[in-house]
């Protein structure tokens, strides 16, 4: 299985270099490692709760896209009222 101490480690600088051989990183084996998934990875983030300017994003008001997002899901009756057929009376 490998040296459990490579296991342990996260190898920034090891893994993200790009000089490495392949043999280097098999010998890793950086795959049965849950520490080294988050290298060369961006931080999480919600696209859908992004503020449109700088102005939003210091008050932490919410974008108007969110809060019509709101407004459609708290009462989806009243949109999606047309698409229901009407009901025959047989």
């Amino acid at each position: 299985m490998g040296d459990p101490k490579l296991l342990l480690e996260v190898p920034h600088a090891i893994s993200s270099s790009p000089g490495n051989s392949l043999a280097v990183v098999l010998q890793r084996r950086d795959w049965e490692n849950p520490g080294v998934t988050q290298l060369n990875r961006l931080a999480a983030h919600p696209p859908f709760a992004s503020w449109r300017n700088s102005e939003e994003a210091r008050t932490d008001r919410p974008s108007q896209q969110l809060r019509s997002l709101i407004r459609l899901l708290t009462k989806p009756e009243r949109k999606l009222s047309w698409l229901l057929p009407p009901l025959s009376n047989n």
